[in-house]
């Protein structure tokens, strides 16, 4: 008997939700509609998300410190599959 490896479910925050958005309805996959994959969690939205949000954060632009929502889009990309 085989077991399939265990998937590690990224962690979304509140915060990271409205930088984070979802493809048209229609235009995802079966499973994806259905809700069976994620459909925020890929690479390139959370990627893209990294990038953008330095600009409009103060804290982000004048603190050597990176924000919540920074250091959270940077967890996120360290846990999803490349």
């Amino acid at each position: 008997m085989t077991t399939s490896p265990a998937r590690t479910v990224a962690r979304i925050t509140a915060d990271l939700r409205p930088l984070l958005p979802l493809p048209p309805l229609n235009s995802l996959p079966a499973a994806k509609a259905r809700g069976a994959e994620c459909t925020w969690c890929t690479l390139r939205a959370a990627a893209q998300a990294y990038i953008a949000h330095p600009g409009p954060c103060p804290q982000c632009v004048y603190d050597l410190k990176p924000c919540p929502v920074m250091q959270a889009l940077l967890t996120l990309l360290l846990e999803l599959p490349r």
